[in-house]
């Protein structure tokens, strides 16, 4: 695993990506993204609630997992990423891949936790040794509305990737209410 030589078991906090979200929408205009990013960060807080002061599996990363950074070799799947690192929670980056794959690709079936799509979801999570089941559980919806945020941010100013992470809030709103 890309993660096995520089892993550890730390109690999640969940704080520092609430700020940096807030922080995100502090001049954006009123209006249904930034009501939708308001929602996500509400989900964000009643998922930390839940999960606040339990173990969270965290490696060295740098945050920014997507599939630029893969490479395939027959059956096998390297993540390779050469920038300064950090520790970050692993279901962050898992979020971060799934929520992108989802908006850059779309997977035209729901049917999976957060409004993914469920092949999707256990082909990434299947992974073993990557974290625990329940830790994705319990992880996983914080994480999705903090990426799916982040993207409502950022990908203003292009129509089929902001509709798509628009479509994908408003699922996880619907699931999460």
């Amino acid at each position: 695993h890309y993660i096995a030589p520089r892993r550890e078991v730390d109690e999640f906090g969940g704080g520092y990506w609430i700020k940096r979200r807030r922080a995100a929408i502090k001049d954006m205009p009123a209006g249904a993204d930034r009501t939708r990013i308001e929602t996500l960060i509400g989900i964000m807080h009643g998922e930390r609630e839940k999960i606040s002061g339990k173990s969270i599996t965290r490696a060295r990363s740098h945050g920014d997992f997507c599939a630029i950074n893969l490479m395939v070799a027959g059956d096998e799947i390297w993540g390779v990423d050469i920038q300064n690192s950090h520790w970050l929670a692993v279901a962050k980056d898992i979020a971060r891949f799934l929520v992108y794959l989802e908006i850059a690709l779309p997977a035209g079936r729901y049917d999976g936790p957060c409004g993914l799509s469920v092949g999707d979801c256990h082909a990434f999570l299947g992974v073993e040794g990557l974290i625990p089941p329940e830790e994705a559980n319990r992880g996983l919806p914080y994480f999705v509305a903090s990426e799916v945020a982040g993207r409502l941010v950022s990908e203003q100013g292009h129509p089929y990737m902001i509709s798509a992470a628009q479509a994908l809030a408003d699922r996880l709103i619907e699931e999460r209410a």
